[in-house]
């Protein structure tokens, strides 16, 4: 089999590292798993018992079949465009490893059906995912907020696309600013509505973003600085929607109860199982990688590894962005009194509000 240039990303972290690593994604596993316990357990039924036999004003579509529909049509994007290129020759010279220059690698072994891009599956999916849902919110919403939010999504896709196709250091930057600056707009989306109308909240955030962004530019060779800055972020994210989702008190205003039963919580829901399900399959892809290669390349243990975890990393967090983005209109929009938005899928699941044909 051909070599990997650069150690995998788990590969380049200690013991003491990774140990962090798993207990902070087994402690966001057991809150997110505690938020959809409770909300499904004790604020679904209290809040079927206030909506009673009222009907429903508005007829909303699934969220969680919208989003599978979304995940089928990405994976079979990839699949059809990843699988000519796979079913090319396996080069047999060494590429010239000089030019690869970004500090991380992934599973996928690189260079090996073409000379010019570097990961195939993985490069794909980074196109077939993060840049039709940008492109679609980016048209379908309006305000700067949610721009920024998507301009940053489709910045993620390109980035990520050009990261595994090169594997330089300029495009794993392009990859991983952008995550810092979507959770950053994301963050900020969830405090103003949190602490509506405080005064610098957008310019705090924004210098939060800026250091960030200095940090990361600094001790970009090491992947643990990024980690944190991200992870505190998210956290910041998943929180805010904990916090709107169940204990704001949106039962006081009119449709309050229907819009928070049949809206905020489906989206909600599909973003926490996202969340969970995806943090896993980062970590079994980041640190299963030296298993898997203890397999012989036509074992159906190395495929996995090979071509479909980080795959299906790329589309559960694309469509998991998109969906935070709509939690927040959602409520954004709700409590400046646009009405209760309905749930339509166009590509992926989409909030519009009464009397609009875009989402906004």
């Amino acid at each position: 089999g051909r070599l990997q240039y650069l150690n995998t990303m788990g590969g380049t972290l200690d013991d003491s590292q990774r140990h962090i690593i798993f207990v902070v994604t087994t402690c966001l596993t057991v809150v997110i798993l505690g938020f959809l316990g409770y909300g499904e357990l004790a604020v679904l039924p209290r809040l079927a018992k206030q909506q009673g036999n009222t009907i429903c004003k508005f007829k909303h579509d699934s969220v969680f079949y919208g989003c599978m529909k979304s995940f089928l049509g990405m994976a079979l994007a990839t699949i059809l465009i990843t699988w000519p290129i796979t079913m090319q020759e396996n080069l047999s010279e060494e590429e010239d490893a000089a030019n690869l220059s970004s500090s991380i690698n992934f599973c996928e072994t690189d260079f090996q059906n073409s000379r010019f891009i570097a990961e195939p599956a993985n490069t794909v999916s980074s196109f077939t995912s993060y840049l039709p849902l940008a492109t679609l919110g980016f048209l379908q919403s309006s305000g700067v907020r949610y721009w920024i939010c998507f301009l940053a999504l489709f910045m993620i896709g390109t980035g990520s696309s050009l990261l595994h196709a090169s594997l330089t250091a300029v495009t794993q930057g392009g990859d991983e600013l952008p995550m810092l600056w979507y959770t950053a707009a994301t963050a900020f989306c969830g405090f103003d509505i949190i602490f509506p109308g405080v005064r610098g909240l957008s310019s705090l955030v924004g210098l939060t973003a800026v250091a960030s962004t200095v940090i990361y530019v600094k001790f970009r060779a090491n992947f643990v600085y990024f980690y944190v800055i991200f992870s505190i972020y998210s956290w910041t994210v998943i929180l805010s929607i904990i916090y709107i989702s169940l204990f704001m008190n949106w039962e006081r205003r009119p449709y309050g109860v229907e819009f928070k039963r049949n809206v905020l919580w489906p989206i909600a829901r599909c973003c926490g199982i996202a969340v969970v399900v995806a943090s896993w399959v980062w970590y079994l892809d980041m640190f299963g990688c030296s298993f898997a290669k203890q397999h012989s390349q036509e074992s159906f243990i190395w495929l996995i590894w090979n071509r479909v975890l980080h795959p299906l990393w790329h589309f559960l967090t694309s469509i998991l962005a998109f969906l935070l983005i709509q939690f927040f209109r959602a409520a954004d929009g709700f409590s400046k009194g646009k009405g209760v938005p309905v749930i339509r899928w166009s590509a992926a699941p989409v909030v519009v509000f009464p009397g609009t044909t875009k989402a906004d």
